[in-house]
């Protein structure tokens, strides 16, 4: 009885070291199926996103050569044509965008076309359009400043203001400070 006792002991033992190793695996593999779809999660919110900006890039440049066809066009009068090319370019570079930024071919094409028209109207300024339209540049550049600045305060206020209420808990009929 002993030895049977014994041999039955030495099986069990064996089958938990034997289980225990195909737990470990099933961990294991578990472990890198998980990885492997949380990658494959993140690379298909990236390609949202990378479609997403592209489309926001595509509006973006389709409308810009829009508007540099017509500054070009010689709808306006030079002042405001070379401050608005001035205005647009400055934009277009200060996003960062460039003929890399885009994937297909004919984005590519409109975001060259409306950099030429733009540039068009900038080469071809007098430099009486130049001076003035500078001046307009350097307003409208401070204009963004204040802008911003103001943007910046309200922020800051508006926020402080809501945590301000927000400490302050109902109490019955008063307010207790929550802190």
């Amino acid at each position: 009885m002993y030895k049977e006792q014994k041999k039955t002991n030495k099986i069990l033992s064996e089958q938990t070291k034997f289980n225990e190793k195909i737990a470990k695996a099933n961990f294991e593999l578990q472990n890198k199926q998980n990885v492997e779809l949380e990658r494959q999660t993140f690379l298909l919110e990236l390609e949202q996103k990378n479609r997403e900006y592209q489309k926001y890039l595509r509006d973006f440049i389709f409308e810009m050569k829009k508007f540099a066809e017509e500054i070009g066009s010689g709808k306006y009068s030079e002042i405001p044509s070379y401050t608005a090319a001035r205005i647009v370019k400055t934009r277009i570079e200060s996003e960062g965008i460039s003929s890399q930024s885009f994937e297909q071919i004919q984005d590519k094409e409109f975001y060259s076309q409306a950099i030429q028209s733009l540039d068009k109207v900038l080469e071809s300024a007098s430099t009486k359009a130049i001076t003035e339209g500078d001046l307009y540049f350097e307003k409208y550049q401070a204009f963004l400043k204040s802008i911003d600045r103001k943007e910046f305060a309200k922020d800051y206020f508006s926020n402080w203001g809501k945590n301000f209420f927000y400490t302050l808990q109902p109490d019955g009929d008063e307010f207790k400070c929550n802190s």
